[in-house]
């Protein structure tokens, strides 16, 4: 089940998700509203977001929500 935050890019392999410096996944995904795919680094800070983490931990999938989906609880 995908969780939720905000999303700010940080030196990668790193991001921060809701202020905490977590790990990216190598492979990773970011899909926008758009379904177009876009590096770590091109997330504007304090996104909201949806995001999957892989059994290590790891940060594997992220979604960046539409306004009207960040306003969703």
């Amino acid at each position: 089940m995908p969780l939720r935050g905000t999303y700010a890019p940080a030196a990668f392999p790193g991001a921060y998700i809701d202020g905490k410096l977590v790990q990216m996944a190598p492979g990773v995904r970011i899909v926008m509203p758009n379904n177009a795919t876009v590096p770590p680094a091109q997330v504007p800070p304090e996104t909201p977001v949806r995001y999957e983490l892989d059994a290590q931990g790891k940060v594997r999938m992220v979604w960046v929500l539409t306004p009207e989906e960040a306003r969703k609880r």
